[in-house]
């Protein structure tokens, strides 16, 4: 049976209520319905009139016929696709010859449900069967739990709307979220309620929620949606008190404007019934998509009054969320404290850029009180770490809290892998948990650094290593060196970087740029290396992100960038002491292994010289100044190397043994201008790739341990860097 759970709870009233050998007939039902406090309340004085009821069997072992006057209510309440509610179900009892016999013919208040309204007439009771299999009536729902906040101006043009004797049809716009599908249920929740604030013409009339699945399901013939669509409009025709709802109107007013489809010309047909204004509608559509399929067509547009639905303030939001918040306490059990309403409204605004208020709050909220309803033990209270928990498994990401990251756990972190730059890890570690605290900018990223110095020297290591603080998976790396473009042709960088535009080749939808993939990883470092080989074009996107902390992508995705960490990296202005910039075919230029200058100053300047704008050079909260390296840090860097050989080695259940003259051999090869790259490359060349070639010819059967050595004879005939030389189960490799 189709009645909502008050209706069955009365039911059963009724039949506990009924002698045996009796039917449960439409006097003890009423009764039943009258105890509930929402039919009491709207219909006072009623008790004297009704039969009292005393419960004298068990309802829920025993079945009681029903009698002919009840069985066609109960018969078509089964049928229905939707709960009835207790005052639908009492409307149908007070239009029975019981019902009007009981209550004099007045069942309801003020005269307006007397016998012979549309709302207990026959004719809607007909109606109702024949459109039954196309949607459902939202004044025959259970709405008792509909509540609208912060609405009033819009609904008050809808209710105007729809007491204009033509063009009665109405289109609510506005993005999703934001209320629109709720008017209509609110104001159908006002008319089933017989609302006196209404016009007396709106009391009495239904709302029907037409399911366009529903009419297109199963039209496999032509012509058999364009007979159901008759079917609706003469329906719709014949009964002018029914007002009907369209969500997502632009899916069913997709009239040829843009493609011609199946059911174009069915829909044209429904589109000439609005010009006439037999029919009044109520449709829901996005601004977008109101602009894409509604205002091209300009005989549709003006067959409607648009009611455009903004955003609510947050003032508003919060209004909204103090309205629903004893439902979801009654609901979850669970209490919602005041303070925690601004939290929920404040974190939505901060993270949910995609979603508007206020469903987005409303979900953060429901689904911060199943947190607390569900944790072991279950909390009776909402907290910040259960909006914490929702925030996460909405948005699918992780949120950080500065209290778990220390600014000498960062150090020491970077540390570990960053060798011979103490001073910069020590100013950086600050920065970056900075960032990460309250007390900064909403509205920007958490921080620009901007890390320069000479290759090789950890710059985009150290990127790396702040990422994986944060996570994994929280590095967005784009290298500028393979941006493409030029400085009269920025397009392919920009592509690249946000996308390919609608309608040009290489356009994906949902696919995005470079940048896109924020939207996965909003909480991370996102590090644009070497900079200075970006093309000019790319700047005016970058200061956009910076200022704002957020750009669009071709697809309309706003990419949030104000969780992220933004790194720039940088050789720029980078010189050599005594280096002579060569002038002629005669000029020469010294190297060597002599230390490199570097000043914020002439960063700057190199960057300028490579096209960098003034503006952006304003933009970085800090600079880093990475130092160049000497030959201690380079003999530190090898043994670092060396040692995640060893472990390398020992997990393939190896001995490595070094010699110390190989670390100091290898060390005159290296060249501090090149970088830490430089040195391990050595250390590549001479002894890993031998290794790996002893390994593929066999050479390692039977051997224990492998021994670093250097070679001491003849170097004219050695290829490689390097000789093996195998003693039993030792393997050697002399580097040369």
């Amino acid at each position: 049976m189709s009645l909502d759970s008050a209706c069955l709870h009365a039911v059963e009233r009724a039949k506990a209520a009924t002698p045996e050998g009796e039917p449960l007939l439409c006097e003890r039902l009423m009764a039943a319905l009258y105890e509930l406090e929402e039919i009491r309340g709207r219909y006072p004085g009623l008790e004297e009139k009704l039969p009292p009821l005393e419960a004298i069997r068990d309802a829920k072992t025993i079945k009681i016929p029903v009698s002919e006057e009840l069985r066609p209510i109960l018969t078509e309440a089964l049928r229905s696709t939707t709960a009835m509610g207790p005052l639908a179900l009492w409307e149908r009892l007070c239009a029975t010859p019981t019902g009007l016999a009981l209550l004099g013919g007045c069942p309801a208040e003020n005269d307006e449900t007397r016998s012979g309204s549309w709302r207990t007439s026959s004719e809607r009771r007909e109606a109702v069967r024949a459109l039954s299999s196309f949607g459902r009536f939202l004044t025959e729902m259970d709405l008792s739990k509909r509540r609208l906040s912060g609405r009033e101006k819009e609904m008050s043009a809808l209710v105007r709307t729809l007491s204009k004797m033509k063009r009665r049809n109405v289109l609510l716009v506005g993005a999703p979220g934001t209320g629109k599908s709720a008017m209509v249920y609110y104001l159908a929740r006002r008319i089933q309620e017989r609302d006196a604030s209404l016009p007396e013409h709106l009391r009495d009339c239904d709302i029907f929620e037409l399911s366009t699945s529903f009419l297109r399901a199963g039209a496999s013939m032509v012509g058999q949606y364009e007979e159901r669509v008759k079917a609706l409009l003469t329906v719709l025709k014949e009964y002018p008190k029914i007002i009907l709802f369209i969500d997502e109107v632009h899916a069913f007013f997709q009239s040829g404007m843009h493609y011609h489809g199946p059911f174009s010309d069915a829909n044209e047909a429904f589109k000439a019934e609005l010009g006439r204004g037999e029919i009044c509608v109520i449709g829901c559509t996005t601004l977008n998509e109101y602009r894409h399929y509604i205002v091209p067509d300009g005989a549709l547009e003006r067959r409607f009054t648009v009611i455009t639905l903004q955003p609510p303030s947050r003032e508003e939001t919060l209004d909204v969320l103090r309205v629903k918040r004893p439902m979801y306490e009654k609901y979850h059990g669970v209490t919602i404290p005041e303070e925690i309403l601004p939290k929920v409204v404040e974190l939505t605004d901060d993270y949910l850029l995609q979603r508007y208020q206020p469903d987005k709050s409303i979900q953060l909220l429901d689904t911060a009180c199943a947190f607390a309803r569900t944790s072991q033990p279950p909390s009776a209270q909402v907290d910040e770490a259960h909006l914490i928990q929702a925030l996460e498994e909405i948005s699918g990401h992780r949120y950080s809290v500065c209290r778990t990251i220390g600014e000498d756990d960062v150090r020491q972190t970077l540390s570990q892998r960053i060798l011979g730059q103490d001073a910069v890890l020590r100013e950086l570690a600050r920065a970056f948990v900075s960032g990460l605290g309250r007390f900064r900018k909403r509205s920007a990223t958490r921080g620009v650094f901007l890390f320069a110095g000479p290759t090789g020297t950890g710059k985009t290591m150290t990127a790396v290593e702040l990422s994986k603080i944060l996570g994994e998976r929280c590095l967005l790396r784009v290298d500028c060196n393979t941006l493409g473009g030029s400085v009269h042709d920025p397009g392919p960088a920009i592509n690249r970087l946000l996308g390919v535009d609608k309608g040009y080749v290489g356009y994906a939808r949902g696919e995005g740029g470079l940048l896109s993939k924020v939207q996965d990883m909003p909480e991370g470092v996102v590090l644009f290396d070497e900079i200075e080989k970006a093309p000019p074009g790319v700047f005016n996107i970058l200061l956009q992100m910076l200022d704002e902390g957020k750009v669009q992508d071709t697809d309309g995705n706003i990419l949030d960038f104000r969780r992220s960490f933004i790194v720039f990296t940088t050789n720029a202005g980078c010189t050599y002491d005594g280096e002579r910039r060569p002038t002629g075919f005669g000029a020469e230029m010294t190297a060597g292994r002599r230390a490199i200058k570097l000043t914020k100053e002439s960063v700057f300047e190199g960057l300028r010289r490579r096209g960098c704008p003034e503006e952006f050079l304003g933009r970085f909260t800090h600079v880093f100044l990475f130092e160049p390296l000497d030959d201690k840090i380079g003999k530190d860097i090898l043994r670092q190397g060396l040692e995640e050989l060893t472990h390398l080695v020992e997990r393939y259940g190896f001995q490595l043994e070094v010699d110390n003259t190989v670390v100091d051999h290898v060390l005159r090869l290296w060249n501090p201008r090149f970088g830490a790259r430089h040195a391990l490359t050595i250390l590549k060349n001479r002894v890993i790739e031998h290794l790996g070639v002893a390994d593929a010819q066999g050479e390692l059967d039977g051997t224990t341990r492998i021994r670093l050595c250097l070679w001491l004879g003849d170097v004219k005939d050695v290829l490689g860097g390097a000789v093996r030389k195998k003693n039993g189960d030792v393997l050697e490799i002399a580097v040369v």
